[in-house]
């Protein structure tokens, strides 16, 4: 065959046998694909009934901590949760005493809002501003009073909300030093009772009005002298 003849007939056929090669290398890539996804469905699954430890740490793909489960050296057992500022966002733990605590941290660091049992097993719940000041608590007393106290900036106590064990209900307003001034409240002998005070706790003013309608008040001077009286 001629030289011409010969070159002509590779051009011809080089298309063709590309083609077939083409063809060869998808059925083999396909093949892997197929046994690799076998394999996959196909491994040992391994479940443990027990996992020891004293930490465990869960993380994103960059590695930053996600949620953390451990015990640190003051015997406190948590569970914490973190957020992208790297500030632990929730808390769930229960230190030494056996005592139960929630709480939730702005992205700051600061805790805003907290739950827990007290030492006398009690339930405590707190609120409060972006700097982590106790601005609002609700608890319950070992005397069975039920108490809402509502803070100033510096954590004072302005106002206190509460029911006493035996259902009686008492408002106190308070000074920039915590001194009770005003007190609204119920009496044991279902009279409603109105009273400004000194800071020094003495009355200075007093209204009342008793079971049976009668109502009465009176004004004090410094000394404990009556200005002015009325009623009973």
């Amino acid at each position: 065959m001629p030289i011409e003849s010969f070159e002509s007939s590779e051009e011809e056929n080089h298309p063709a046998k590309g083609c077939v090669f083409i063809g060869i290398l998808v059925v083999v890539l396909l093949v892997l694909a197929v046994g690799v996804r076998s394999g996959e469905t196909e491994r040992p699954v391994t479940i443990l009934d027990e996992i020891r430890a004293r930490k465990v740490v869960l993380t994103d793909r960059e590695g930053n901590t996600q949620i953390e489960i451990g015990s640190g050296p003051d015997e406190r057992s948590s569970i914490v949760v973190w957020n992208k500022a790297k500030t632990a966002a929730v808390s769930l733990s229960v230190d030494a005493v056996e005592m139960p605590r929630l709480e939730f941290e702005n992205k700051n660091g600061k805790a805003v809002l907290s739950m827990g049992i007290t030492n006398e097993g009690l339930s405590a719940f707190t609120m409060a501003d972006a700097d982590g000041r106790r601005r609002l608590g609700m608890i319950v007393t070992p005397e069975g009073k039920v108490g809402v106290t509502l803070n100033d900036e510096g954590r004072t106590n302005r106002c206190t909300l509460s029911v006493l064990k035996d259902g009686r209900p008492e408002i106190t307003l308070h000074d920039s030093k915590g001194k009770t001034r005003m007190v609204a409240k119920v009496s044991t002998d279902e009279a409603s009772i109105f009273e400004l005070l000194e800071a020094d706790g003495r009355s200075r003013l007093r209204f009342e009005l008793d079971a049976n309608g009668i109502a009465s008040g009176q004004i004090l001077d410094k000394g404990g002298k009556s200005l002015w009286s009325a009623g009973k």
